[in-house]
C-alpha cells in the first residue's frame, strides 16, 4: 500500500554494489545485491530492480497487520527550498529549478546560487579544460557550473557522453 516509509536505494557508478534500505518506527531492512567475487553486475541491476524488489517483499512481509506510523520530524531539522542542481539558495530571480531539502539547522547552504558564470571551456570537449593551466583551444562561454565541497568544478549544461549500460557483462 501507501505507507509511510523511509527507503533510499543506491547502486554503485561500476555496477559491483546495489542496494536499498528502509525503515519504519519498528523496523529496519537492508538489503545488497551484488557477485561475492566483486565482479561488476550486468548493468541491469539498478535502485529499482536489484535490491528493491527484495527489500519491498521483506517489508511487505514485516508490515502485515501492523499500523505504519508516520516518523515524528526532529525539531532541529528545517525544510528549505533550494535550487535542485546545486543544492544551494535559489537567486532573486528564481533562475534554477528548484526541489524542498531537508537539513538539520545550522547545516543548511548559506550560498546563494550564482547562475551561469563565463568560463573558459575547452572547445573540443566543450566542457571544463582538463588541466588547469591549458591556454590553447579555449572559449569565454557563459555555463551552469557547480563545485563540490573539495572545490572540484562540474559543468551541469555542458555535453557529457552517457554511458549505456550492455545487457551481458563484458569478458
Amino acid at each position: 500500500g501507501n505507507l509511510p516509509i523511509s527507503v533510499k536505494t543506491g547502486t554503485t557508478n561500476d555496477f559491483k554494489d546495489n542496494w536499498t534500505i528502509g525503515y519504519t518506527k519498528d523496523f529496519l531492512t537492508a538489503v545488497w545485491v551484488g557477485n561475492n567475487d566483486n565482479s561488476p553486475m550486468n548493468g541491469l541491476a539498478s535502485g529499482i530492480t536489484g535490491a528493491a524488489p527484495i527489500w519491498n517483499d521483506i517489508m511487505s512481509q514485516l508490515l502485515i497487520g501492523k499500523k505504519v506510523e508516520k516518523p515524528i520530524e526532529p525539531s532541529n531539522v528545517i525544510n528549505l527550498i533550494v535550487c535542485s542542481t546545486s543544492g544551494l539558495i535559489p537567486p532573486a530571480d528564481n533562475s534554477c529549478p528548484t526541489r524542498s531539502e531537508l537539513f538539520i539547522r545550522g547545516m543548511e547552504p548559506k550560498a546563494v546560487d550564482p547562475g551561469k558564470q563565463n568560463v573558459w571551456i575547452d572547445k573540443t570537449t566543450n566542457d571544463l579544460p582538463k588541466d588547469p593551466k591549458q591556454t590553447d583551444n579555449l572559449e569565454l562561454r557563459s555555463q551552469y557550473i557547480v563545485t563540490d565541497p573539495t572545490g572540484d568544478r562540474y559543468c551541469v549544461d555542458c555535453p557529457h557522453p552517457t554511458p549505456t549500460p550492455s545487457p551481458t557483462p563484458t569478458p
